[in-house]
C-alpha cells in the first residue's frame, strides 16, 4: 500500500522574522533557498516545532498546514 501523505502547503505569519509567507510543497525533495536573514531557518524551526507538537514557546502567530 502506498502512503500519499505529505505536507502540501504552509502559510505562516507573525513568527519571529517571518511577516507573511505561503509555501507550496511538491511530493519528493523540496529545497528552500533565499538570501541571508530571509527567515529560512526560522521557517524550518517553526515546522519542526509544529510537526513534533512542541508548542511551548510558540505564541502570537498565525499558521495553516495542509497535508
Amino acid at each position: 500500500m502506498e502512503n500519499n501523505l505529505f505536507l502540501k502547503e504552509v502559510s505562516l505569519s507573525g513568527y519571529k522574522s517571518i511577516n507573511d509567507v505561503n509555501i507550496e510543497f511538491q511530493k519528493g525533495l523540496n529545497i528552500i533557498i533565499g538570501k541571508n536573514a530571509a527567515g529560512k531557518t526560522n521557517f524550518l524551526k517553526f515546522l519542526d516545532k509544529s510537526l513534533t507538537f512542541e508548542f511551548d514557546d510558540l505564541n502570537n502567530f498565525s499558521s495553516n498546514l495542509f497535508f
